[in-house]
């Protein structure tokens, strides 16, 4: 490896590293919005929710934490019955989203490497 390959090698395990160092705060952010989202409905929370978990699937896989893009999905799926009703009574459970908040929680610390790709 010369000294460019090395130099790129570098920066991009310092990028990894802190994107991992980030995602706690991401996730809290995520679970705030889904509190306050429970205590009163807003399309405003709604909408900034959604788009909290959507960048996680794409910065999930571009970092190497497939686990967490894919807990993202699974949580941006089920979080799209909102999309049209804004009733924490709806389809959508609270017990689902606290059950799949969890796994998006652990999905952070899944892949062996906590990120490498």
């Amino acid at each position: 490896m010369d000294d460019k390959e090395q130099r790129l090698s570098q920066q991009l395990d310092a990028m990894n590293l802190a994107y991992a160092q980030k995602l706690p705060d991401k996730i809290a952010a995520i679970k705030a919005d889904w509190q306050q989202l429970r205590l009163q409905p807003a399309e405003q929370t709604l909408y900034a929710l959604n788009r909290k978990v959507h960048g996680l699937i794409g910065s999930g896989a571009t970092f190497g934490f497939a686990e967490v893009s894919k807990a993202a999905q699974a949580l941006e799926d089920a979080l799209s019955t909102y999309n049209h009703v804004l009733d924490t009574e709806s389809a959508l459970s609270t017990a689902t989203v606290d059950l799949l908040l969890a796994e998006l929680e652990n999905a952070v610390n899944a892949d062996p490497g906590h990120g490498k790709p």
